[in-house]
C-alpha cells in the first residue's frame, strides 16, 4: 500500500489532435464507401469491377471504407508531432501519432525523470510556402540538469499551454524564449 502512495497517477498531456487528417485523408472515403454500401442495399447501385463476385457490390464499398482507414494510418505513421506526454514517477514517455498502430522506438521515447532539474522552450516559427498565409507555430524543449547538461529534448510542442503543463507535471520552472 505504501506504493500507492508514492506512486502518482500518471498525467497524460495532449499535444497533437489527429480530427483534421482523419477529416480530411478518411472522411469522404468512409462517407463514399458507406454511401456504396447503402446504395446497393437498396437496389440502387450495381458492382463495377466485381461484377462476377456474389455480393460484389458490398465488397466495392466495404474495399472503400477499409483503403481510406489505411490512407489515415499511412499519414499518422510518418507525423513526426508527438501526441501525448506522458508523465509519471519513472520519466517522460514521448509517443508519435504512430504510436497507435505500431510500438517501439522511435514511435514511443522515454526521458528520466530524475535527472531532470529544469526547461527551456524556444519558439519556432515556420514560415508556409505560399506567402502572405499564416505562420506555423510550434515549441522545442530542451531539458537540463542541475550542471545545465542536456538530457532530452522534446520538439514541435503545440503551444505554450503543453509546455506549462508539462512544467507544471514536471514541477520545474520553465523559461520560453521567443526565437530559436
Amino acid at each position: 500500500m505504501a506504493n500507492d502512495a508514492e506512486s502518482p497517477a500518471p498525467i497524460v498531456i495532449t499535444n497533437f489532435r489527429p480530427a483534421p487528417i482523419l477529416a480530411i485523408a478518411g472522411g469522404p472515403g468512409l462517407v463514399l464507401g458507406l454511401a456504396v454500401i447503402a446504395l446497393t442495399a437498396a437496389g440502387v447501385y450495381d458492382a463495377l469491377l466485381l461484377t462476377d463476385v456474389p455480393m460484389g457490390a458490398y465488397l466495392e464499398g466495404l474495399m472503400i471504407v477499409l483503403m481510406s482507414s489505411a490512407s489515415v494510418m499511412l499519414i499518422l505513421t510518418v507525423v513526426k508531432t508527438p501526441a501525448k506526454l506522458i508523465v509519471d514517477g519513472d520519466g517522460i514517455e514521448v509517443r508519435r501519432t504512430s504510436a497507435m498502430f505500431l510500438s517501439g522506438a522511435p514511435h514511443v521515447r522515454n526521458i528520466p525523470r530524475e535527472r531532470i532539474a529544469r526547461m527551456k522552450a524556444n519558439k519556432v516559427v515556420r514560415a508556409s510556402a505560399s506567402e502572405g498565409s499564416s505562420h506555423h507555430v510550434s515549441y522545442t524543449v530542451v531539458f537540463a540538469n542541475k550542471d545545465g547538461e542536456r538530457v532530452g529534448t522534446i520538439e514541435t510542442l503545440a503551444s505554450t499551454e503543453v509546455v506549462n503543463q508539462l512544467a507544471s507535471a514536471l514541477n520545474v520552472t520553465v523559461d520560453i524564449l521567443d526565437e530559436a
